[in-house]
């Protein structure tokens, strides 16, 4: 891709425009263990022959503020927009649109790490032949605050947001609309818990659609689901 840093941090900000960039892993930015930061600017339409369209962080943590990861593709793999193998990742006030993966995480795929998500908006992702259109969490705890959610869908489980294992909670959080509902090919058309606990508060649920299975607006395995206030799903 662009950069490849062994331990140093990555920064891109202001007004900065990274596009059309392709490599095999980590189409923008290839971290192995320094940190990976967007606040501002734009990093649009890189591609990853495998994982990380965008951007593959191996260690360290990955944050989107302000900014907007849009039109990236992990060809073979996960996390069309970032991929996190043991960092955590933070969203806050960014957007992340039209990100496609092969597989897992059209947005966001973290392997081990928790994803943390306000004030920004995961529209219109796509993980192709696996599960979580938007997040893809596999063991971390997926926190959701203020954001909308739309058109995202996964060709197995979680339209917008697959947790495996870890805890889910959702706080004042749109999941879908009139004709934005996010799809998943089988269970949990807007989340899919695989273990963890589920927490609902406030927010909405519409148009979520699980196509050939279970929980239209949400999929809970083997954990509890909590909906607290005004919180309406349709």
């Amino acid at each position: 891709g662009a950069i490849y840093a062994n331990t140093a941090p990555v920064t891109v900000s202001g007004t900065a425009e990274v596009r059309t960039n392709t490599a095999q892993t980590g189409g923008v930015v290839y971290a192995v263990s320094g940190a990976v930061t967007v606040a501002g600017g734009s990093v649009e339409n890189n591609t990853a022959s495998t994982s990380g369209g965008a951007v593959y962080a191996g260690s360290g943590a990955v944050t989107v503020s302000s900014g907007s990861v849009s039109d990236n593709i992990a060809t073979e793999g996960d996390g069309g927009g970032v991929y996190a193998d043991r960092g955590n990742v933070t969203v806050s006030g960014g957007s992340m649109s039209g990100n496609t993966a092969n597989d897992n995480g059209g947005a966001i795929h973290a392997v081990s790490g928790t994803v943390t998500v306000s004030d920004g908006s995961l529209t219109g992702n796509t993980a192709a032949n696996g599960n979580g259109g938007a997040i893809c969490a596999n063991t971390g705890a997926v926190s959701i605050t203020g954001i909308t959610l739309a058109t995202n869908s996964a060709g197995q489980n979680g339209g917008a947001v697959y947790a495996g294992s870890g805890a889910v909670s959702i706080t004042d959080t749109t999941f879908g609309g009139t004709d934005s509902g996010n799809t998943a090919g089988t269970d949990g058309g807007a989340i899919y818990a695989g273990s963890g606990n589920v927490t609902v508060s406030g927010g909405s649920m519409s148009e979520n659609k699980a196509t050939t299975g279970d929980g239209g607006a949400v999929y809970v395995g083997s954990g509890a689901l909590t909906v607290t206030g005004s919180a309406s799903m349709i």
